[in-house]
């Protein structure tokens, strides 16, 4: 229902009512609905009009990956240093945080690295954190900026 705002399609889909056919407009559009990150399949059709004759109607069948997802990663890791440690992260994502196709995550992390030899053996690194990040689909300036809505 109200999964997107209005806006997302508006800037996403490059045909407007009325526009004749031509394969970049299209490759541009199926182009733009992957690369939201929202979708997991993006499929058109293209069927002829029931209201006016000789025309096509395009219909765009979008499947959505699920809206929020949790990524754990544990990693193990060496340097020249002689540093030897782990690290684990936990990231959790919301892929449409304002409806506007935007992707909110949030980061925990820890992680510990050793110095088992060498002439600083025995002083370890442990590091914990958290980091938020929220970006969009879109170039957002302050001012107006008249281009031809290709990426």
């Amino acid at each position: 229902a109200d999964t997107f705002k209005p806006r997302v399609f508006d800037r996403t889909i490059y045909f407007k009512k009325g526009d004749l056919y031509n394969r970049k407009d299209h490759n541009l559009t199926l182009n733009r609905f992957v690369n939201l990150g929202t979708f997991n399949f993006v499929k058109n059709e293209f069927r002829e009009s029931d209201s006016i004759p000789k025309t096509l109607d395009s219909y765009y069948y979008l499947t959505l990956l699920p809206k929020k997802f949790i990524r754990v990663e544990v990693l193990g890791k060496t340097n020249s240093a002689s540093y030897t440690g782990t690290e684990i992260n936990v990231n959790w994502n919301n892929r449409n945080f304002f409806r506007g196709a935007e992707l909110f995550t949030v980061s925990v992390f820890g992680g510990a690295d050793f110095q088992l030899s060498g002439k600083n053996s025995g002083k370890n690194i442990f590091k914990l954190g958290a980091e938020t990040s929220l970006t969009w689909p879109r170039f957002i300036t302050p001012f107006h900026i008249q281009g031809n809505s290709e990426f």
